[in-house]
């Protein structure tokens, strides 16, 4: 298989067919359970149970774990439902008295309009598994699709979950950095020398920030060779404008995307854009094995990474071919 490629492949087939340690970053998001029928067989989402769902997705990210690099992290989108949706005016298959032969509406614990908590069931499984679970991130949709329920808030979020190989993992924190506030930047900039002490408390400097871009540097210096590599840090720091931004906070207030390429599920391209950054250099790889119509990959091009995906739907498969040909034909033609 050839990279900078998307293959008509059910996931776990694709993903076992790439070698050992060969991949830096997987962003992906697979079919969510029982909300979307694409007409495939063999289609992943369609499973009788949660468990077999969980089971599924636990099986192909074992063989993702194979062919992950050490320093790489894995970058899972889900979304979860309740379990009393009557779609297409028929009771969903997990309350089927032929499927599970229980009383209608009751399977391990599962009620009626009970929330399913699928994601997190997926999450501590893959972290039963092996996988390191790093953080759950919330997805926090700014136009969501509105809701007719009246004894519920409507839903706005769906989950990220970041998982690493290894406890050690590469991750570059400042390439999704967010900008200072106007009120700490204020702060950050203040000299100790223009601080004219509380009104609270006689002589007591404002704060505990030391001005962290003048007398603060000092301050560190004066620490001896005990400090020395702190020191060397801090100055390094100084210099590479860290104290001018913050870490990125794990809500994500991202408007969902419009399709035009008759797929309803794809994400907005600011999902992987964030995560390709932080998990990932300059021609690093990366994977997604339900690709859709190339959301993901089309990120990694952009960004200068390798990338593969992977989708049984041959319409979605030439959706993203072609998203991916016209767009590195634009970059080919400027060069």
């Amino acid at each position: 298989m050839e990279w900078n490629r998307v293959y008509v492949s059910d996931a776990l087939a694709g993903v076992a067919r790439l070698p050992d340690a060969s991949v830096q970053c997987c962003v992906t998001s697979p079919p969510y359970f029982r909300q979307r029928d694409y007409g495939i067989a063999g289609q992943w989402g369609q499973e009788s149970s949660p468990e077999e769902y969980i089971g599924n997705l636990v099986a192909l990210f074992r063989e993702i774990r194979r062919v992950l690099k050490d320093s790489g992290t894995v970058w899972l989108v889900l979304g979860d439902s309740y379990a009393s949706n009557n779609r297409g005016g028929r009771v969903e298959p997990w309350h089927d008295l032929e499927i599970y032969g229980q009383p209608v509406g009751l399977y391990d614990g599962i009620k009626r309009k009970d929330l399913l908590g699928i994601p997190w069931m997926v999450a501590l499984a893959l972290r039963n598994d092996g996988w390191f679970l790093r953080q759950d991130i919330v997805w926090f949709k700014t136009n969501p699709m509105p809701e007719s329920v009246k004894d519920r808030c409507t839903r706005s979020h769906e989950y990220i979950f970041m998982f690493s190989k290894t406890a050690q993992y590469y991750y570059d924190h400042l390439a999704i950095a967010t900008p200072l506030s106007k009120g700490a930047r204020k702060r950050m900039e203040q000299s100790l020398e223009s601080q004219k002490g509380s009104n609270r408390v006689y002589g007591k400097k404002n704060g505990p920030m030391k001005a962290a871009f003048t007398t603060s540097v000092f301050k560190q210096d004066a620490h001896g060779r005990r400090h020395q590599g702190f020191n060397l840090r801090w100055d390094e720091a100084m210099e590479q404008g860290v104290f001018k931004v913050a870490n990125r906070k794990s809500v994500w207030p991202i408007a969902t995307a419009m399709s035009k390429e008759q797929h309803f599920a794809s994400y907005p391209k600011a999902i992987p854009e964030l995560c390709i950054k932080a998990s990932t250099r300059e021609g690093d790889t990366v994977i997604d094995p339900f690709t859709g119509t190339g959301q993901t990959l089309l990120v990694a091009s952009v960004l200068g990474r390798k990338y593969m995906g992977f989708d049984l739907n041959p319409k979605y498969v030439g959706i993203a071919n072609r998203r991916l040909k016209e767009l590195e034909g634009i970059f080919y033609r400027g060069e």
